[in-house]
């Protein structure tokens, strides 16, 4: 009876934990693909794919993909005014600014890339 009362806890901090897992790791993720565009070559991209729930870094150069990430089943990429190709210039400003969402089964995420130095703001809506 009593792992019956606590499956409900352990699952909704399962899906915490991973929830700041898959932002965190996003985050990083954006700034290697700065870092690579600044000190490698600026021929890196941020590619999005919303229909199939991924996003990955390719290198157009070498016409390889650097690192795919599988979101989380349940979630959802929205590209708002973002490009679902996201590019970085030698000084790792983004070229085209905008936004997009990601949405978990119980959060929603306004993810902001100005333009500027600045990486992007992640607000939770």
């Amino acid at each position: 009876m009593l792992i019956l009362c606590l499956t409900p806890i352990h699952q909704s901090t399962y899906e915490s934990v991973m929830e700041t897992h898959v932002i965190e790791q996003f985050k990083e993720d954006v700034f290697l693909i700065q870092h690579l565009s600044m000190n490698d070559h600026a021929y890196h991209s941020l590619r999005f794919n919303a229909d199939q729930g991924y996003y990955s870094i390719y290198d157009s150069l070498h016409r390889k993909t650097i690192v795919k990430t599988t979101l989380p089943e349940g979630w959802k990429i929205e590209m708002l005014t973002l490009p679902h190709v996201v590019y970085f210039n030698q000084q790792g400003t983004i070229r085209k600014a905008g936004t997009m969402r990601l949405s978990t089964r119980d959060v929603t995420y306004k993810i902001t890339f100005p333009f500027g130095t600045s990486r992007m703001r992640i607000e939770e809506l």
